[in-house]
Order: C-alpha cells, then structure tokens, then sequence
C-alpha cells in the first residue's frame, strides 16, 4: 500500500483524535441536565463545564435555558463534543422597548404582540382591553416576560389626527381597490381569503380594520396592505411559494402593516402625509394619449396608483419593515403554521430576486435583505418559540397548496406572455418615434410621446431619458399643456414634490378648466402647506 506522506500522516492523526478547544456559537435548541443541542450540534455537559453569564452570579448548567444565545469552547472529537465552557451572550434582565398591541389581559398580567407583561405590584388597569395599543419599556425576564417599569395605553379606534388621515385616504383606497385586476376564479379568490382571515387575530374589532383579502392578476412577487386592512396579493407571488404557511408568512407581515398604524407611521416619520393625499384620484380625469392605441393610454391611472400605495404602503421604514415580520410571524404560529417556512419564504424569493435591500415593488421595499431577514425571523423563532411551541404539532398543508399554485401558475404564464407583447408593442412603438426624431428633431409631439414610451418601458429606470424627451417637447411648444401635467405626474411619482407642483401649476395655467384641475390645486395646496410638527 502506498504510504501517505509525512506531514500529511500526521495532520490526519491530528484530526482523528482532536483534543484542541473550538468555539460553537448559535441558539439553544435543546438542553438537559447531560447535554446541550447548539443549533442541531449536540455538545456533553461534564461536572466541570464552566457557564459564564454577564449579571448572572451564580448561574450553572442547570440555569441554561433554550433560546439563548450562547457561544460554547468544546474539546473531543467530532460527534463527541464535550463543553468547556459555555458563554451566554442572552443579556439578563436588560431594559426593552414595548410598542403593540393588547391582545390578552388578566388580573395579573396582559400580552403585548405574544410578550407576557408583569406588573411590578398590583393589578392590571381595569380600562386595559385586548386591542388597545400600548407603549412603554420593562426588564425582560428569564422565562421570557417582561416586568413593566413604564407605560402608555392608547385606544384601539383611530382617533384625533390619525382619524383624520384615515377620512382622508378612504376615498383614495376605494379608487385603488376599484383598480384591481382581480382573479377571476372564485375558488382562488377563497382560498386566499379563508388563509387571510385565518390570520387576522381575534382581538380586531371589525369597525376599526375591515380586513379583506384579494389575489389580483400581476405576475410580479408583491403584496402590499392598506391602513384599513385591505390586503392585496400578487398571483406572481402565489406561483413560487411552496406551500401554506409560506403564504401565512406574506400575508402575517401584511396584517400586521395594518393593526399596527404602519401607514399613519410612515406618514408622521417623513412628514408627507399632507403631500401625498389626493394623487390617487389624478389618474380618472386624465387622458395622457391623443389616440385610442397610444402606449401611454392607461398609464396615468397605474402612476396615479402607484403614487398613493408608496405614500400608504411603501412609505413604511425598515424598522417598520422588520417589525411587520416579527408580528407577522406571530400571527402565523398563532394560526398553527409552522414557523420555520418564514425565514425559508427568503430562500425562496432569494432564488428569483437578487438579495438587495431595496427591490422596485411594495413588498420588497426598504426592507432589510433577504440575509438579514433570515436571520432575523430565525433568531426570534429560536428565542420565543421553539420551546414553546412543539413543531410537529403545527402545518405546512403543501399538498392543497399545490394544487392551488398549479392554477395561478397558469394564469402568470398567461399575463408573461401578455407582458411580453405589450413590450413588443412598446419597442416598435419607440423604434418608430426615434426613427421620426432623427428625420425631424424638433417634433415636439414625437418627444412628448417618446417620453410616454420610455417611462411605459421602464419609469423610473428610464427618469432621465423621459425628462429630456419632455423637456424638449415643452422648450419646442411652451403653451401645449398636455407635456406640463405629464412631467409633472412624473416628477410626483419620483418624490419631487415642489418641481412637480410648478408643473401643474403652470398646466393649470394652460388649461384652468381641465377636469383633473381640483385634484390637482389639491395637491398644489398641500405642498405650499408648511409640514407637520
């Protein structure tokens, strides 16, 4: 037999009989008196295993408890581990944030989004009721509950400004909603609404949230909700999920956006919300092509759209974000979905999107990237339910799932290939007006309507091109109104407010009777407003 080299002999004895310490960091899965399983890896506790925790005197392996995050010095070999020494890195009683929604109460304690809140003497409020939203911070504890030093109730109906807003956006959300492409297959339609309601937690009060659920016809992955619990459903996004509690995943982050103000939120943190209200409306008055066939015909009513869901829906932050998928998730396992497809809802659309922080479309936007996500949703599956909650007692249902997702499958091929022609169309479209340009550059009509292609084919991926199409069109025919309400629409959808206001200002100027004209002083209103403090 041929002998092995030296150093290689030796480097494989080394490795047969490794007595050399080696650092295991991750979550407490499973602990006993014997043993502890550090995400899958099962390390032998031994009579002298030292455990270290900071403001945590006297802690021994019998203290360890699953969920903690812990970072383990082993010895032995592979299959064998034994600890050494086991470092908690789970803080003890470390001051948290507490910002939700009531969704339990009893005499002696109440439950803020699956968190157990103690007082620290005394009873709960007697005015504390499940649904009323509550702030404040407390000291978590090691069996997971918070012991409250601080609070603030807050009614569970909207009120004051917030009630306000709420008056203002219904009528946008009714034009929205009136603009779905719904499926129209009423046994999809059920499906989804049977999984949607599911999740909504029984603490709503149908008067504040009339929630809905519906799948429209779009071959893109979106989902997106409105702040009166109107949840929409892309059938592009049912087509590459798995099975059901990947769809419970979507649509818990969905619910959530809305039972926890996240559109009234994202209005106060960027101070826009007066800027913004109205615009979804613009799209019913307007008539952006001369001819029946234009390529722009239709537009203005999806830019118009648009517009309004980035204000309501898109204008979340990313702790917004990731606080959807927390709650989410709760709402989910609450349901009895099994929790681990949540963070495998990422690895799924990892493998159709690129994993970036901001992706061009609702659900996708300004959240955090698919990496972090993951490891978001997993670390709090590790710290609040895994001990709680035996997997093996939750659902998948992938098998109905399918059969559902082979239907919807067949509607997204349809809509690519429509999507496909209509690119078609818009190509030859913009090959024939370069073709003009070139002959005649001064043909503002030709420009104007360049520019209407160009934003069809692409938005705000083609911005700049369609600005200079549209600026010539206006520098070559200054008194033609129609190019100064179209830049303008395109400059609002872009988030510049004030250029776009001087647009339709001098549009209204040209054309003081055009039927968009009140929508459009709305907004000329808004944005001369100073902000709210």
């Amino acid at each position: 037999m041929k002998r092995l080299p030296f150093v290689l002999a030796i480097a494989c004895l080394l490795v047969a009989d490794r007595g050399y310490a080696e650092k295991l960091k991750g979550f407490l899965s499973d602990v006993s008196p014997a043993a502890i399983v550090v995400d899958g890896q099962t390390i032998r506790l031994a009579p002298d295993t030292d455990v270290d925790r900071s403001n945590h005197k006297d802690i021994t392996a019998k203290d360890l408890r699953i969920g903690w995050e812990v970072e383990v010095e082993t010895t032995g070999a592979a299959g064998a581990l034994v600890a050494k020494r086991v470092l908690v890195k789970t803080a003890r009683f470390q001051e948290e944030k507490i910002e939700g929604v009531v969704e339990g109460v009893s005499a002696t304690h109440f439950s803020v989004d699956g968190d157990e809140i103690h007082l620290a003497g005394g009873n709960v409020p007697k005015e504390l009721k499940a649904g009323m939203r509550f702030k404040g911070k407390g000291i978590r504890q090691d069996d997971r509950s918070i012991l409250l030093k601080e609070g603030q109730i807050m009614p569970a109906e909207f009120v004051g400004e917030e009630a306000q807003f709420m008056a203002a956006v219904s009528q946008e959300i009714g034009q929205v909603r009136s603009k779905l492409k719904t499926v129209k297959d009423p046994e999809l339609q059920a499906y989804v609404d049977r999984v949607g309601r599911s999740l909504v937690p029984k603490w709503v009060d149908p008067k504040v949230f009339q929630f809905t659920f519906t799948l429209v016809d779009d071959p893109s992955l979106n989902a997106f909700a409105m702040p009166d619990g109107t949840v929409v459903v892309h059938s592009g996004l049912l087509a590459v999920l798995e099975n059901e509690a990947q769809l419970a995943t979507v649509l818990g982050h969905e619910i959530a956006h809305a039972t926890h103000r996240h559109g009234y939120r994202g209005f106060k943190d960027q101070q826009k919300k007066q800027m913004w209200i109205g615009l979804a409306s613009l799209g019913a008055g307007i008539a952006l092509g001369d001819k029946a066939d234009s390529p722009w015909v239709g537009i203005a009513t999806g830019l118009a759209t648009n517009l309004t869901l980035q204000a309501m829906v898109n204008g979340h932050g990313r702790k917004q974000e990731d606080e959807a998928d927390i709650v989410g998730l709760h709402y989910m396992i609450d349901a009895g979905y099994d929790y681990m497809q949540a963070p495998e809802v990422w690895r799924v659309f990892g493998k159709h999107t690129q994993d970036q922080g901001r992706v061009e479309n609702f659900f996708f936007g300004n959240h955090s990237t698919h990496a972090a996500r993951i490891n978001n949703l997993t670390k709090e599956i590790n710290a609040e339910y895994r001990a709680q909650v035996p997997r093996e007692a939750l659902k998948t249902n992938a098998a109905e799932y399918q059969k559902v997702a082979a239907n919807v499958r067949a509607l997204v091929a349809k809509e690519q290939a429509a999507a496909h022609e209509k690119r078609e169309k818009l190509e030859t479209a913009q090959r024939g007006l370069a073709d003009s340009l070139q002959r005649n550059p001064n043909d503002a009509a030709a420009h104007h309507e360049m520019a209407r292609v160009l934003w069809a084919q692409g938005g705000e991926k083609n911005a700049e091109a369609v600005l200079q199409h549209m600026a010539a069109a206006i520098q070559l025919e200054p008194t033609t109104p129609a190019p100064w309400r179209d830049i303008g629409l395109v400059l609002a959808s872009m988030g510049d407010a004030n250029r776009a206001a001087q647009a339709f200002d001098r549009y209204l100027q040209l054309a003081p009777d055009a039927p968009e004209g009140p929508k459009l002083r709305e907004f000329l209103d808004a944005v001369r407003q100073p902000p709210p403090r």
